[in-house]
């Protein structure tokens, strides 16, 4: 699996998105709910948000909706609840359970 993580042109990309996004105060410290969190868009989007968490203290709650678990910790590898991250395993096809 590409770990993106260690990809410094990616790591750039989500500092500078960071940046745009914390321009918009009402988005600090909220919490997101992101569906297919590891699909291309889903996962830049939480990867913003988990930067901001960990690199600029932003306290922001992420729920990622993932369909595989281990696909997931994968993608995420390194973060996790302290970092604001919570993984919900769900299929938007089916009711979702949030007990």
């Amino acid at each position: 699996m590409l770990h993106l993580y260690q990809n410094t042109a990616y790591m750039e990309e989500v500092a500078e998105l960071w940046k745009r996004v914390s321009a918009i105060p009402d988005l600090i410290g909220k919490t997101f709910l992101i569906s297919g969190a590891t699909g291309m868009i889903g996962s830049l989007t939480t990867d913003v948000l988990l930067w901001g968490n960990r690199y600029a203290g932003a306290d922001s709650r992420v729920v990622a909706l993932v369909r595989s678990p281990e696909k997931s910790r994968e993608r995420f590898d390194g973060f996790t609840e302290k970092d604001g991250l919570l993984l919900i395993e769900a299929d938007l096809m089916k009711p979702l359970d949030m007990q």
